[in-house]
């Protein structure tokens, strides 16, 4: 799915310029931070259910497809990114969800 234009008609580009952001929305990734302690329960592959409030009743699943390498020493949280099909694309990129 294509952004907003970022650039103006006839506009001379520099190298590396952007022009329109560029998402993918099917499927949709989630990116989301867990503690520590439950670090150990993640896994690639583990099913997940994702909610939206703006969505009520819908509840969308798919599976935990990477796990980064290092826990936050700030906020002590392992970051784990899912993957979820989105028929209908009613999850858009930079949406708050539960997990």
């Amino acid at each position: 799915m294509l952004g907003i234009r970022q650039v103006s008609l006839g506009q001379y580009l520099a190298a590396g310029q952007a022009i329109v952001s560029l998402q993918s929305v099917d499927p949709i990734y989630v990116n989301f931070g867990v503690p520590q302690q439950d670090a150990i329960q993640m896994r690639p592959g583990r099913a997940l259910r994702v909610t939206n409030g703006d969505l009520p009743g819908t509840a969308f699943t798919g599976k935990i497809t990477a796990l980064d390498s290092v826990v936050n020493d700030q906020t002590r949280n392992i970051q784990v990114q899912a993957t979820l099909p989105n028929k209908g694309s009613k999850l858009r990129p930079g949406m708050f969800v539960q997990v």
